[in-house]
């Protein structure tokens, strides 16, 4: 699996890598919305060879680089998306509490919510990466 992860908690993005790694899954990473968004639009204008899978995000981080967190800035991404009406896989993974109905989470792509606080992480992606296969067979 491709997958895109948007969260400024580096140990975080490093401890899904290591997740990801073991299963030979790719994972592009950033630290910001701009970013986020930027490889976001790549893939989707054709700039990138293999498109995302999986869309992982946090609620809580910055707009642009050196600028303090934005909270439900996931939230923000995930309306941007539905509005273009861009549909990826997405997995809230966030300490903070989501507080949407799950008929809004299920318009807005998101497939799974995992606090990072879990001592399971590992299975609860690989749940998300069962659920997304079965579909893409389909």
């Amino acid at each position: 699996m491709n997958c895109l992860m948007i969260d400024d908690n580096i140990s975080k993005i490093l401890s899904m890598r290591d997740i990801l790694d073991k299963s030979n899954d790719t994972l592009d990473f950033h630290l910001n919305l701009t970013s986020g968004l930027k490889a976001l639009s790549n893939y989707l204008n054709g700039n990138k060879s293999k498109p995302f899978d999986l869309l992982i995000l946090d609620m809580n981080f910055p707009i642009e680089a050196a600028k303090p967190p934005i909270k439900n800035c996931g939230i923000m991404v995930l309306e941007q998306l539905s509005s273009r009406k861009i549909n990826i896989p997405t997995v809230l993974y966030s300490s903070d509490e989501v507080k949407l109905s799950q008929e809004d989470l299920s318009r807005l792509g998101v497939i799974a919510v995992i606090d990072s606080k879990d001592k399971d992480i590992s299975s609860k992606i690989a749940f998300v990466k069962d659920k997304i296969e079965c579909e893409i067979e389909r």
